[in-house]
């Protein structure tokens, strides 16, 4: 790319830089423009954009490609040049981590997530999903990320994590702050927010040292875990399980209700045939993936799709633009619950594709079989739908929801 080109690409690619989306900014035409001239881009800012199924799928797969740099001074120094307080904890999070460490920790955690834990949460899932729809949901309309999507995530994960209910007020509290944290870096938010995510680091603290919780959880794979870890290390991956655990199911709930809601023929079909349900909750991923970006960082030099990038890079996966592109998806940009072979990356691939994956799966699952016992029809107002400015992450924040019975 002569520098006339780069200068071109840069001012109009400059909405993928986290921090500059307006709201409700619509990302695909985007990512449709930038993979089909440049599918690995190197930004004016610095970083590398994939934004191409295989050339997403070749770093995932790389493992070349890790987390962050091994020297976890240097991951405090980039998330914030004060080192105090909450900051170091966020270095032994399990998504910042690679092998060998990485692998002995997912192994313990992964038996929260899934098997045993996963059978158990089962009747919880419809337990909770049942109540919403016929005791919280029966007034015919309501606001349904605050009234419906966000409930059962959050009430799923508290149950993992016994957290008390008087606590689970908490979850959203700090999750506000981590999700534009994890977007646009921490070091660019307020003091209050950091104290947000200081009280969370403390809360998670306080807890495993907590006698009679000990004791609540001593039988379990959560025992298990903690019996097992440094307790800060405990602490740590407690909080990242209480924010990622919960927060993408959130958008994979409200994106999926907000598309059925605006496709009155898909959700008839759906009613039909209830037994699309697993598509339409893979579609969804796919169509509207929770998460939108990926990074990663190269120890090495490597090549990719022809350009050759230095060590230390920066690398940002676009999985939005990846489940889109019409080399592995006909018909890109088209809702079809009949989709056949739908290998999307929207929970990411390799070592660290997404832990709970299968809980979010069984939750939105349940939830929208739930909904289809109930309900015969769905409309949502449009105007009403609010799409949160984040460009780490691709959900609603509210949107005002209509049914009949």
């Amino acid at each position: 790319m002569n520098i006339l080109d780069h200068n071109a690409a840069a001012s109009e690619f400059g909405f993928l830089k986290a921090g500059e989306q307006p709201p409700d900014f619509d990302p695909y035409p985007l990512f449709h423009k930038l993979r089909s001239r440049h599918p690995v881009w190197h930004s004016d800012w610095g970083d590398w954009y994939v934004s191409d199924y295989d050339g997403v799928n070749a770093v995932f797969l790389n493992k070349n490609c890790t987390q962050f740099p091994p020297d976890e001074r240097e991951l405090v120094s980039r998330l914030n040049p004060n080192p105090a307080g909450v900051v170091p904890s966020f270095s032994n999070w399990l998504l910042f981590l690679d092998p060998p460490r990485h692998t002995i920790m997912r192994r313990m955690l992964m038996r929260l997530a899934r098997g045993v834990s996963l059978n158990r949460l089962k009747a919880l899932i419809d337990s909770v999903c049942d109540q919403l729809i016929t005791e919280q949901c029966v007034d015919g309309s309501c606001e349904f990320v605050s009234r419906v999507a966000k409930i059962l995530p959050v009430s799923v994960i508290c149950k993992i994590l016994a957290i008390p209910e008087c606590d689970r007020h908490l979850i959203t509290l700090w999750t506000n702050s981590l999700k534009r944290g994890f977007d646009v870096g921490l070091n660019h938010l307020s003091h209050e927010e950091m104290a947000l995510l200081d009280d969370m680091h403390a809360y998670f603290l306080s807890i495993i040292e907590n006698r009679s919780w000990r004791q609540s959880i001593a039988h379990s794979e959560l025992g298990a875990y903690v019996e097992t870890f440094p307790k800060d290390e405990v602490a740590a991956n407690l909080a990242m399980l209480a924010f990622a655990g919960h927060e993408t199911t959130v958008h994979l709930i409200s994106n999926m209700f907000f598309i059925l809601s605006q496709n009155p023929e898909i959700w008839q079909q759906l009613r039909a045939s209830p037994d699309l349900t697993a598509n339409v909750v893979n579609e969804t991923l796919r169509y509207q993936s929770p998460v939108q970006k990926i990074c990663r960082m190269n120890r090495c030099p490597i090549e990719l799709e022809g350009k050759q990038i230095p060590e230390g890079e920066m690398l940002v996966l676009l999985l939005g633009a990846a489940n889109r592109d019409p080399r592995h998806f006909h018909d890109p940009d088209k809702f079809d619950p009949f989709r056949m072979d739908n290998k999307h990356i929207a929970f990411g691939v390799g070592a660290h594709r997404c832990l709970g994956d299968s809980l979010a799966l069984l939750e939105a699952n349940t939830m929208l079989s739930t909904v289809l016992r109930h309900w015969r029809t769905i409309d949502a107002d449009p105007a009403s739908a609010h799409w949160i400015p984040n460009s780490s992450l691709r959900g609603l924040d509210r949107f005002d929801i209509k049914w009949t019975v």
